[in-house]
């Protein structure tokens, strides 16, 4: 092989693998359910939604927020009584979202809501394919 050739396919190959160790992250759904106390009022749960909603104007990466009440009739729920969705680009997105002063914030508010503290929050994160 002459030499030059062997240095662009070498050169080539060194790419390959630097773009590959680059590469996006799947997209990443952040699932958070609670167990509000019974005696909570609407108006205290909308605002938190409310708060966290409003992180879509100012967190980069975050591209969709979603949240209500169980509606399930399957009897399934072991006391969780709202959740929220939210969708980041990447688990990048989604990891600067968590240090975010305002997500903290809203986060501290949400767990004051809840049956337990933070014993009544599930989190779970998983990545959209």
């Amino acid at each position: 092989m002459r030499p030059y050739l062997a240095g662009l396919l070498s050169g080539l190959l060194v790419g390959l693998t630097a773009c590959s160790e680059v590469a996006e992250t799947p997209p990443v759904r952040h699932v958070v359910l609670a167990k509000i106390k019974t005696d909570t009022p609407q108006s205290a749960i909308d605002r938190v939604f409310q708060d966290l909603r409003d992180l879509e104007q100012v967190v980069p990466g975050l591209r969709h927020f979603q949240a209500g009440a169980n509606v399930s009739p399957e009897g399934k729920t072991q006391g969780y009584t709202h959740g929220f969705t939210i969708d980041f680009n990447t688990d990048r997105s989604r990891d600067a979202y968590l240090r975010y002063p305002d997500h903290i914030s809203a986060a501290k508010e949400l767990i004051a809501l809840t049956e337990g503290g933070e014993a009544g929050i599930l989190v779970f994160d998983f990545p959209m394919r």
